[in-house]
């Protein structure tokens, strides 16, 4: 149970440069799935070949974190 757990830090892979790792979409599906949403994007890793995203630390936070409640801009 992730009941008790209120952040989660996941490094993220945009390409496969590890074998069966799951792609940061597919982390993210799973994070949502188990009632956590997006909160910051904690690293950039670009690839030296072309400087495209590789890699990126996401952290998650609960969804009825009070982080979340205020959603405006301002």
């Amino acid at each position: 149970s992730t009941d008790h757990v209120q952040f989660l830090l996941a490094e993220v892979s945009m390409r496969r440069i590890y074998d069966s790792a799951p792609l940061a979409h597919e982390v993210i599906r799973f994070a949502a799935d188990h009632g956590f949403r997006i909160f910051d994007i904690c690293s950039y890793c670009p690839r030296p070949h072309d400087l495209e995203l590789a890699q990126c630390d996401v952290l998650f936070a609960k969804n009825t974190s009070s982080l979340f409640e205020y959603e405006g801009w301002n």
